[in-house]
């Protein structure tokens, strides 16, 4: 899998049970299982996109969950992208989990509301993404 060369991982709900019950024979809750995988792996930071439900991180042995943006889903294509996109720009510019994780569902939801996996940026969601 690659988890033992990085610090920070995300994967979706439907790829964390899948990667749960190969790595630990079930499919674990969601928070259990980015609990162990950062822990086994020494991962600074294992964050589960959950849709509609929001998000979750384990990240340096605290947890975090961020509430999602209600958006009606178009093309849900690209939303991850955009949410890791988002993410990493907010936390390497020096911002905290919660405001990072809040800013990858910003723009995740907004991708998933367009069609395709590009859709063009209003100067509102970049501001949103940027504040």
């Amino acid at each position: 899998f690659g988890f033992e060369k990085s610090d920070i991982d995300k994967l979706n709900e439907e790829e964390g049970l899948i990667v749960s019950e190969l790595l630990y024979g079930k499919k674990l809750d969601m928070s259990e299982f980015a609990r162990r995988l950062s822990e086994n792996f020494n991962i600074l930071c294992v964050i589960i996109t959950l849709g509609e439900k929001g998000c979750y991180a384990f990240c340096m042995g605290e947890e975090y969950f961020a509430d999602p943006i209600p958006v009606s889903a178009a093309d849900t294509i690209g939303a991850g992208d955009a949410f890791s996109g988002a993410f990493l720009y907010a936390y390497l510019s020096g911002c905290d989990i919660d405001v990072s994780l809040n800013r990858g569902n910003v723009l995740g939801a907004f991708v998933a509301s367009k069609r395709g996996a590009l859709p063009e940026l209003g100067i509102d969601i970049l501001n949103k993404i940027k504040r």
